[in-house]
């Protein structure tokens, strides 16, 4: 316990009980009435291996290999970003906005662990979802979601700064791309800094890059009246809708999370 103190980790008790969990196969309400009788020299081995883990730092998800979602259970590993509850509301307004739609036509740009397209498709079954990612070791983890989860999603490997996206017309493209400015790097958590995927996290020397390009390419990808949600860091709301509204886009507006915090904008053509 101490070198997670020293590490500046702080592990809950729930914490404690799903490692014990995940490695013995054996739930908390079976520990707590005795049912487990004897405990095998494996068990005990991969718990002070997932405790030493936690211990130095690594995000509890990483360790369990799933991140929840919607109410879902995600495959989660180093090449995606850990599921957040904010992003869930981006599937809460696109499940609102295309209602009028029977098949609509979903597009996800970064999809990362596929939390979002595989949800879409989901909610969503008569949807026809496509998700884009420049990492292949994602679309790989994505893909595997996809299938445990019973979603029909197209993935596709693409890098959307400089190759040109087919299909569409689209009738909802989202996005929860990088965002973090590198400047910030020194003020995020020791676990995400050192344990998520800097290729999700960080937009380089400018934070709005991956909002130019969508904003510039998704006129040409979606269909008329078709809309965009994009998340986004809460310093840059009227930045990002600035941007839409530079090319073209109407309704543009900034869209808060819980915590009252700028959390995405949603836009749409005409």
């Amino acid at each position: 316990m101490r070198r997670g103190i020293e590490a500046g980790i702080d592990v809950s008790k729930r914490e404690w009980e799903w490692m014990m969990e995940s490695a013995t196969g054996a739930t908390r309400i079976q520990w707590m009435i005795g049912s487990v009788e004897e405990i095998p020299t494996r068990w005990l081995d991969t718990f002070h291996d997932m405790v030493e883990r936690r211990l130095c730092g690594e995000p509890l998800q990483y360790i369990l290999g799933v991140g929840a979602f919607y109410g879902r259970d995600f495959e989660v590993g180093p090449s995606v970003l850990i599921p957040r509850p904010e992003t869930e509301l981006i599937v809460e307004w696109a499940l609102s906005n295309t209602g009028k739609s029977a098949a609509p036509r979903i597009l996800d740009i970064g999809t990362g662990s596929g939390c979002l397209a595989v949800t879409l498709a989901l909610e969503r079954p008569n949807s026809q979802v496509s998700a884009l990612d420049i990492s292949e070791e994602a679309l790989v983890l994505a893909a595997k979601n996809a299938v445990r989860l019973g979603a029909t999603v197209h993935f596709e490997a693409l890098n959307i700064l400089t190759d040109t996206i087919s299909g569409g017309p689209f009738d909802l493209i989202i996005s929860n791309p990088p965002y973090v400015p590198l400047s910030e790097r020194a003020t995020l958590q020791r676990e995400v800094v050192q344990y998520e995927p800097h290729l999700a996290l960080f937009a380089g020397e400018d934070p709005l890059i991956f909002y130019r390009r969508i904003a510039a390419i998704s006129p040409g990808l979606l269909a008329p009246g078709g809309l965009v949600c994009v998340e986004i860091h809460s310093n840059y709301g009227l930045e990002v809708s600035q941007i839409f509204e530079g090319h073209g886009f109407f309704q543009v507006s900034i869209q808060k999370d819980l915590s009252k915090l700028d959390r995405f904008v949603v836009a749409s053509v005409d």
